[in-house]
């Protein structure tokens, strides 16, 4: 009956929820190295830092909105969070009922995970931030920035409104296979020194600048470039609309 009730209540309210109610819920799960974590939000950030640790810790805000704010906190109170291994994978699981629409809440995201394991985040309206994480990572996001700084050479950023920073670990960076995308928004890439990779790097409206020595291998124009760096046994393909492209 309460949640009945509590639903036609924030209906009826329509988009009146300027009220918020924030919970924080802490979880761990042991986790060996190497493995994937993998964690999704529709609003919210996500924040990750690898540590030398043998398990995943995990901050979760939960922010509840309402026309009031014992509405809000009620919204809270639906939503749970859990830590569950799926396969080969640990996953932030988030339980909801299914009348809570996504614009009634938020979570955010911190963190901890040994270093070498691998990503796969999501967001829709949030950033997405990782640091000194060195295995495979795949993030998603439609309105936000990704920063990445400390990283192996296994990134997939994609986002469509926010730019893209990433920053590689010069003693960890290996095999480059790195595929970056956004519509509006730049792209920024720090390299270490004598990286080999195939580059492709394109934008519409913005300029292409390219600090690291390169030997070009097709077009090169304001927005179009192509060209091997070092032995060119990587990949790093970076694309953009609105933005320009700088490779460090």
């Amino acid at each position: 009956m309460l949640v009945f009730i509590l639903g036609v209540s924030l209906s009826a309210a329509g988009c009146d929820v300027n009220e918020k109610f924030r919970k924080t819920v802490t979880l761990s799960k042991p986790m060996e190295p190497g493995k994937l974590f993998e964690a999704g939000t529709h609003n919210g950030s996500i924040r990750a830092n690898g540590n030398e640790i043998d398990g995943c810790e995990v901050t979760a805000t939960i922010t509840g909105r309402g026309p009031t704010v014992q509405d809000a906190e009620k919204v809270t109170d639906q939503i749970q969070i859990k830590l569950e291994y799926s396969g080969d994978r640990l996953v932030a699981v988030v339980d909801k009922p299914e009348w809570l629409e996504q614009r009634y809440f938020s979570i955010d995201y911190k963190i901890q995970l040994p270093a070498t394991t691998s990503l796969d985040f999501s967001t829709h309206n949030g950033s997405i931030r990782v640091g000194k994480i060195l295995g495979a990572m795949s993030l998603s996001t439609h309105n936000g920035g990704i920063n990445c700084y400390a990283v192996a050479g296994k990134v997939h950023a994609q986002t469509h409104n926010g730019s893209v920073k990433i920053q590689f670990d010069r003693e960890a960076l290996s095999s480059l296979n790195t595929r970056i995308s956004t519509h509006n928004g730049s792209i920024e890439v720090t390299t270490p020194g004598e990286l080999s990779a195939e580059l492709n790097a394109s934008t519409h409206n913005g300029s292409i600048e390219v600090l690291q020595p390169v030997t070009v291998t097709g077009r090169v124009d304001k927005t179009n470039f192509r060209g091997k760096m070092g032995t060119g046994d990587g990949l790093l393909h970076l694309r953009t609309h609105n933005g320009g492209i700088t490779v460090r």
